[in-house]
């Protein structure tokens, strides 16, 4: 049977939490998840099951090598779908942390087998067991997977010990001894932190305490409530919710607009309630007891709360360079080279990330590149806004210009050698490419087996096919991949991305995290902002700076700091932000004035206009947003 459920009034009941309102699945589909109170091993399984015949076969079936990173339930009920474990050995298996399980399978049949590891139990033998009215032991449980461990003996037995120490830690008992938690258990009187249910305690000392425990985190959650615009009142003396005529109504909050049909939404997510977490899944659910209103009104509440909350967030779209490398630092020609971050650019992701978050900027859905460097960045901005769980979409498309024979050379001692006009076209012209690099080169990305496997939208090259052919004295077919690109290249495989692929989630109201270099973004800006090309070679991009997109208004700004403070390069901050520098002949000194150019258009139909365009921030001056 499962846990008893999780009360409503519980500050991380999951319930309100926004990840669940907009979950994508792997065909970018989006749907409304309804947490469940509580769940049994046999619910785990139940929805693991699902993933594994529909996500996950499916890709060990198309050839590709999977890796699953979750949880202890779920990998045991995972292990129990590949491996026809039966329900009462399930409980049994052991999986350690850390410790990667390989599953290596056949195809037999049209049907996808696991290979079978030496001493390992069949189906056969585990029927017998369950039909004999057996009771199944650790041993036998292990013995029905046909998967390995990449662990020796002692390796998994201190993990074990790990996983052990982690949970004595947690009760703040000093490592390893066993003995000091039976006895502090056993010893009338004992409390261990943390437990709400303590052994030899006093009933209503404990009950007090709790009590009082709760209180604390509710009260430190309501603020975060109310910025949400959540129209929960608590009731401290019943331990209840308050009932839907005594609670006052919502006001929004400062600046927002009051939600729309929250009083349709908490009488179908009341509905809903009652009819249970599994309703929806065509399983039979019991009716809430007619004695709980409170806790049904906290769910129905919490919930449209939740979804008022989301629908009044404004939408963003947020482009930003990856944070600064080893070859940044170093002045190198970098492209496609799989550069990784140095401490400073992992320093100016997370200062974006914290950035986005004072701003109350929340993110859908990530685009970015095969680029680490761009994918880490990704990563650490997501971690400071709470939102590693939102899907990341990575496409060879929004990677680096492929810089050809110039990868990994300096920039320095290459305008030496050929002149600073062509170090200047190279580097920033828009149509001028360098020279290729050669099919054999470790910097071609025809070489990389990144690339080979799974670049599925390029044409068959007949050269780089014939010379592969040739060398290799078998047939081979090699996607045509750059050998050398300039900026219009490019641009000719990120807008294509941007218009198919990016604009959809846009289109849909998903606030957007577009990750990539510095390249891609400037050929993505200029056909965003309509730059001509003469110019474009005026542009920089900063490192780790997030740059915000009206997409309505079609105009680029920050959310922090000032234009000057940032090298955007000679014309950047009249390109990219409409500011024309202040005239040096001037003897007034005027600072920089804004054009009319980049909200010339008007917005769609059926958007929300964004605010007016805003002046250019000074450093130290305050704005309330």
């Amino acid at each position: 049977p499962p846990p008893p459920p999780r009360e409503p009034y519980q500050p991380h009941n999951p319930i309100a939490d926004a990840k669940y309102l907009r979950w994508e699945d792997r065909d970018g589909r989006t749907s409304r998840v309804l947490p469940p109170d509580s769940e049994s091993l046999g619910d785990v399984a139940r929805r693991v099951r699902p993933l594994w015949k529909q996500c996950i076969m499916r890709d060990v079936l198309d050839g590709k090598t999977v890796l699953v990173v979750a949880h202890g339930n779920t990998i045991r009920t995972l292990m129990q779908a590949i491996d026809n474990v039966p329900d009462a050995a399930a409980s049994l298996l052991e999986v350690p942390q850390c410790i990667p399980l390989v599953y290596r399978f056949v195809l037999a049949h049209g049907k996808l087998i696991p290979e079978p590891c030496e001493g390992r139990k069949s189906a056969v033998d585990c029927a017998a067991i369950a039909e004999g009215g057996g009771v199944f032991d650790k041993a036998d449980a292990d013995a029905m997977i046909s998967a390995e461990f990449l662990a020796d003996e002692a390796e998994l037995a201190q993990a074990q010990l790990r996983v052990r120490d982690a949970s004595l830690a947690r009760y703040g008992l000093a490592g390893g001894d066993e003995s000091q938690l039976l006895e502090a258990v056993l010893c009338a009187g004992a409390a261990l932190p943390g437990l709400e249910c303590n052994v030899g305690a006093d009933v209503a000392d404990l009950e007090g305490a709790v009590r009082a425990l709760r209180m604390a985190a509710l009260e430190e959650e309501a603020g975060a409530c109310w910025a949400a615009g959540a129209d929960l009142y608590f009731n401290s003396i019943s331990w209840g919710w308050d009932e839907p005529g005594d609670a006052a109504p919502a006001e929004a909050a400062p600046g927002e607009p009051a939600a729309e049909g929250s009083a349709a939404e908490a009488e179908a997510a009341t509905a809903e309630a009652e009819a249970g977490p599994n309703a929806s899944a065509g399983q039979s659910a019991s009716a809430a007891p007619r004695d709980e209103p409170r806790r049904s009104y906290a769910v129905a509440a919490a919930a449209a709360a939740a979804r008022a909350a989301y629908r009044q967030r404004r939408q963003r779209v947020i482009i930003i360079r990856h944070g600064k490398t080893h070859h940044n630092k170093l002045g190198l020609f970098t492209g496609w080279e799989d550069a990784k971050l140095a401490p400073e650019g992992r320093a100016e992701a997370i200062a974006a990330g914290r950035m986005l978050a004072r701003h109350g900027v929340a993110v859908d859905v990530v685009y970015t590149s095969w680029l680490s460097r761009a994918i880490e960045t990704a990563w650490l901005v997501l971690a400071q806004l709470d939102a590693i769980s939102v899907p990341i979409h990575k496409s060879w498309r929004l990677n680096e210009r492929m810089y050809g024979a110039l990868t990994g050379l300096s920039k320095k001692k290459t305008k030496a050698q050929y002149g600073e006009k062509q170090f200047k076209l190279w580097r920033r012209g828009f149509d001028t490419r360098p020279p290729p690099v050669d099919s054999f080169s470790r910097y071609y990305p025809g070489n990389d087996v990144r690339y080979v496997r799974h670049v599925h939208d390029c044409p068959i090259s007949i050269r780089e096919s014939l010379v592969r052919s040739i060398t290799s004295g078998k047939l081979v077919l090699h996607r045509k991949l750059p050998r050398t690109e300039s900026l219009k290249d490019c641009m000719d495989r990120t807008v294509p991305y941007w218009s198919d692929t990016i604009e959809k989630g846009i289109d849909s109201g998903k606030s957007v995290l577009v990750a990539s270099s510095e390249n891609a973004i400037r050929g993505l800006l200029m056909h965003l902002l309509d730059i001509p090309k003469e110019r474009i070679a005026e542009i920089e991009i900063p490192t780790g700076l997030p740059l915000m997109y009206d997409n309505v208004n079609r105009r680029v700004y920050l959310l922090e700091g000032d234009v000057d403070s940032y090298n955007f390069g000679k014309g950047g901050a009249e390109l990219l932000f409409g500011c024309i520098p202040p005239d040096e002949h001037d003897p007034s000194g005027s600072p920089p004035r804004r054009t009319g150019r980049a909200a010339s258009k008007p917005h769609a139909a059926g958007r929300r206009a964004p605010p007016p365009l805003q002046p250019v921030r000074r450093p130290g001056e305050l704005r309330v947003q």
